[in-house]
């Protein structure tokens, strides 16, 4: 009798077990169909799941990253232990050097500031930055953003540069109360105004999904080279003019391509800085 109650019983759970692999997927399908026609009636509602999903799973991730991240940290510090010596020696080195530049810095501010009084200079609006890490993949089938467990409730707004130790990385497009969305300089739809060398040659620095973003709008008859350094321009009251971009890397027929400084694929802490742009407008 036992056995042919435990026998029912595997039977009942293999019916039930089959009927749910043959109704998962159409359930899931339906709820694609059903999403896909709440967002495409309501553009908005696509933009705030967004953010809320960004909101939840931001500290999730940002937990599970820490530990790994942390380990790789440690492994790395006691790979540079091995080679202490000779590493202080070269930062000795280049601490007197330093020590070179800053007596010269501070001689040429002082300068600046009493050349800024003769002309009665008016000063730029603060800026402001916090510091975050970064918590998702900066690589992608389609876009090239990145996700930081930093939003609304740390004074992050739309539009905020995001600049790693290197230069530019993007610009803050989706805020939430505690996470927030970068989209970065070699993403299809980032448009960033540039100069370009010494002359400061107008053009827009647009990304195109790939590692290398192109120059766009040169004015005609301009040449450029190889080589050539690329700021940012300040039009448009997002970046702040002189922040390092890049360097043309490639120039062929129909194309000028632009080598980062910031390194997109292994980001681990941003800046995100306010240029006050918005307190004057």
């Amino acid at each position: 009798m036992k056995r042919k109650s435990q026998k029912s019983a595997f039977l009942v759970t293999a019916h039930v077990r089959q009927l749910g692999e043959k109704a998962a997927p159409v359930f899931f399908i339906l709820m694609a169909l059903f999403l896909l026609l709440a967002t495409s009636l309501n553009g908005r509602l696509a933009e705030k799941m967004r953010i809320a999903t960004a909101d939840i799973s931001a500290p999730i991730m940002n937990a599970i990253s820490s530990p790994v991240q942390d380990t790789l940290m440690s492994v790395g510090a006691i790979s540079n232990f091995v080679n202490i010596t000779e590493q202080n020696a070269a930062l000795r080195a280049e601490n007197e050097r330093l020590k070179k530049w800053y007596q010269l810095a501070l001689s040429l501010k002082m300068e600046n500031e009493s050349l800024s009084g003769l002309l009665n200079l008016v000063n730029e609006p603060n800026r402001s930055f916090i510091t975050t890490r970064v918590i998702t993949d900066p690589t992608g089938p389609f876009y090239r953003t990145v996700l930081i467990p930093a939003g609304a409730e740390n004074g992050v707004k739309q539009d905020h540069a995001a600049i790693s130790s290197e230069g530019l990385v993007g610009r803050v497009t989706d805020v939430g109360q505690r996470s927030s969305r970068i989209l970065m300089a070699t993403d299809i739809n980032s448009r960033i105004p540039v100069f370009i060398g010494d002359q400061k040659v107008r053009a827009i620095l647009a990304g195109n999904n790939s590692p290398m973003p192109e120059l766009d709008h040169l004015p005609k008859g301009v040449k450029v080279e190889v080589g050539q350094r690329i700021v940012t321009s300040g039009q448009g009251g997002v970046f702040a003019p002189a922040l390092p971009v890049g360097v043309i890397e490639e120039i062929t027929d129909n194309q000028i391509k632009v080598r980062l400084f910031a390194d997109l694929d292994g980001l681990d802490y941003l800046q995100i800085v306010d240029f006050g742009f918005n307190d004057i407008l």
